[in-house]
C-alpha cells in the first residue's frame, strides 16, 4: 500500500518499497541515530484515506507541515534506545548486530 504525503505543498507519493522499511543495520558498536517526527492527524483525513485505501483508489495526500507539528524526538539509537549525550556518544553502542548478508 503506498500514500502520500504533502509537507509544505510538495506531494510526494511514497511507495510501499519506504514504508515500513527497517534501516540498513549499523554493524559494531556504531549507533543507529534516528529522529521522528509526530503530526496531528485529524479524523476526517483517516476516515477520507480509509475509504479511498478500501475502494482500491489513492487514498488523498494528508498534510505533514508546521502548522501540524506536534513534535520531534531524538536523536536516540534505534539499537539500545539511548538519546545522544556526550557519553553515549563517545561509549559506542552496547548492541552488537551480526548482518544477515555479506557482500562478496
Amino acid at each position: 500500500m503506498s500514500f502520500r504525503v504533502i509537507p509544505t505543498g510538495y506531494e510526494h507519493l511514497v511507495p510501499p518499497s519506504k514504508t515500513n522499511r527497517p534501516p540498513a543495520p549499523a554493524l559494531g558498536n556504531a549507533h543507529q541515530w534516528v529522529c521522528t517526527a509526530i503530526f496531528n492527524v485529524s479524523q476526517a483525513q483517516v476516515e477520507a484515506s480509509a475509504a479511498a485505501w478500501m475502494a482500491g483508489n489513492p487514498p488523498p495526500g494528508i498534510e505533514l507541515d508546521h502548522e501540524n507539528l506536534m513534535t520531534v524526538q531524538g536523536p536516540v539509537c534505534l539499537k539500545c534506545s539511548q538519546p545522544l549525550t556526550p557519553t553515549t556518544y563517545a561509549q559506542g553502542c552496547p548492541v552488537q548486530v551480526i548482518p544477515l548478508f555479506r557482500a562478496n
